[in-house]
Formats: structure tokens, sequence, C-alpha cells
């Protein structure tokens, strides 16, 4: 039986630890990941346009996870 279609997903967070345990957990189950530590290069993945789910951490320095989807 095929698989369904699974969401690319973009992980934010300025702890790379965090970002790292998700990352694997994610992948472990299928999922597409990409994991960054800061905003700047959020953007840049987002810009990309691959994503489809975004896990944001809501506070990081110079930018947090509401400022990053404005």
């Amino acid at each position: 039986m095929p698989h369904p279609h699974r969401p690319h997903i973009l992980i934010v967070d300025d702890e790379i630890a965090n970002v790292n345990a998700l990352c694997d957990t994610l992948r472990g189950q299928g999922y597409e990941v990409v994991g960054v530590s800061d905003a700047s290069a959020a953007l840049d993945a987002l810009r990309a346009g691959k994503s489809e789910l975004l896990l944001a951490d809501l506070v990081m320095p110079k930018m947090g996870g509401v400022d990053l989807l404005r």
C-alpha cells in the first residue's frame, strides 16, 4: 500500500538540541524535515517554498515565531 503524502516540515528554534530532537523524531516517522536555529535561515527556507508546515519557537532572539510568520 503506498504511503500517504507527508508534509515537508520546517522547524525553527534557537536551541539546537530542540531542533535536533524534533528533526530526529519526525524523520523517524517518515517526514521530510529541515531544521534551523535562527529566523534569518528560516526566512530563506520559507522563501524557497518547500515547507508545508512550520514549527517555530515563539521566543527567539531578534525575531520570534509570530514575527517570523508575519
